[in-house]
């Protein structure tokens, strides 16, 4: 029986260093498929500064430590940013995890005049909106399950909630069969594919597609404070 939660969401803008230090012999990556090893040694390798450090949204953080693509940039980096995750019992783990320069958001995110999503699945990483489920990963994993509906669009429905006018270097996003809708968008504003090779190809290798903003200047962070993170950093 998979278990279905009725989850409030809220529809919110996605927010758009090195330590002198060696950091090359440094282990410590955590996302599933060597995201963030791929973001620091190739598209970020450029805006690392100590003096300067970046901010991020992670939506869909999970526990906030499995599978993370933000905590090695916050640990190594001292970025700050939001985590997301709206399963419950997910959310349980989030609020204890050791992220101190992150608020932590118990919600999903979602297009107006939505106000709730239905969650299919239990507290891992195969949970998520059962009316955003690409159609390959429900038949993998929810094959038998009645209750789905297919209203594709998840992503895009976030992306369409955005101020363009906030400074974001890069969109990390999942693939779905709705990524030509999504990649017309991000193009008309500013954006362009870069290649991503985190992993090889197969059942192991979590799909993403990397979009990178071209006349990306980075702001000045330093001064800003999240709400529930020191400033003190």
């Amino acid at each position: 029986m998979e278990e279905l939660f009725e989850i409030p969401c809220f529809c919110a803008d996605i927010f758009s260093n090195f330590r002198k230090q060696n950091t090359e012999f440094l282990s410590g990556y955590y996302s599933q498929c060597g995201e963030d090893i791929e973001l620091h040694k190739t598209t970020f390798k450029e805006n690392l500064t100590s003096e300067n450090p970046g901010i991020f949204v992670e939506n869909g953080a999970l526990d906030g430590i499995t599978y993370s693509n933000t905590l090695f940039f916050e640990r190594i980096f001292d970025w700050r940013g939001v985590l997301i995750e709206a399963q419950p019992e997910n959310v349980k783990r989030l609020f204890p995890a050791d992220r101190k320069r992150t608020a932590k958001i118990p919600v999903a995110i979602c297009s107006l005049p939505q106000t709730e999503i239905l969650m299919l699945g239990e507290g891992n990483a195969l949970a998520g909106d059962i009316k955003s489920m690409d159609e390959s990963f429900k038949k993998a994993f929810y094959k038998h399950s009645k209750q789905i509906q297919r209203v594709p669009c998840a992503e895009l429905s976030v992306l369409l909630t955005m101020d363009w006018n906030i400074h974001v270097h890069s969109l990390l996003i999942e693939n779905s069969s709705k990524i030509p809708n999504i990649t017309d968008l991000l193009q008309n504003h500013g954006f362009r594919i870069q290649e991503f090779r985190h992993c090889t190809p197969g059942p192991g290798c979590a799909s993403n597609t990397l979009f990178v903003n071209e006349k990306y200047e980075k702001p000045d962070f330093s001064s800003i404070c999240l709400a529930n993170i020191s400033c003190d950093i």
